[in-house]
């Protein structure tokens, strides 16, 4: 959903380069929890604050190696 122009609520962003945003948006920002998924294999699925990862979350490289906390 978009407010104002702006991502807003619960959705899917395609960026230009391939990667994907599914999850919560506040202000056009990655907020709440969502997953992230590279243009390389990589992925970011956990919570978010004001565009960032922040708090618990499980990032999986594209060799499987993951970090969980």
């Amino acid at each position: 959903m978009f407010v104002n122009g702006k991502p807003e609520g619960i959705g899917t962003y395609i960026y230009p380069n391939g990667e994907i945003y599914e999850g919560e948006w506040v202000n056009s920002m990655k907020h709440g929890r969502g997953v992230w998924k590279g243009n390389k294999g990589d992925s970011y699925l956990g919570e978010w604050k004001f565009g960032k990862a922040d708090g618990y979350g499980v990032h999986t490289w594209i060799n499987g190696d993951k970090y969980e906390g």
